[in-house]
């Protein structure tokens, strides 16, 4: 899909240059989609909840599933015994 969306980017920036390799302006509006994403934590457990929903604009640091706390309690209260 990536490269479908970048040959198509490419070839509608050669067609805006016109014969006379005059620039005109050209405006694309668009959604990309992607089936593979690597999504990690940094604790193992759970998913208690789920926060965002599939669609929703997210950015860096936003919160997407809450992690039941209980695994990584136990297991920073074994690391402290």
């Amino acid at each position: 899909m990536k490269k479908l969306f970048a040959v198509t980017s490419i070839m509608a920036i050669l067609f805006a240059r016109g014969e006379n390799g005059v620039k005109e302006k050209i405006e694309l509006s668009g959604t990309v989609e992607t089936t593979n994403i690597i999504l990690s934590s940094q604790v193992a457990g759970t998913v208690q909840r789920i926060v965002q929903e599939e669609g929703n604009r997210v950015s860096i640091g936003d919160t997407l599933i809450i992690i039941d706390p209980e695994t990584y309690i136990l297991q920073l209260k074994q690391a402290k015994a």
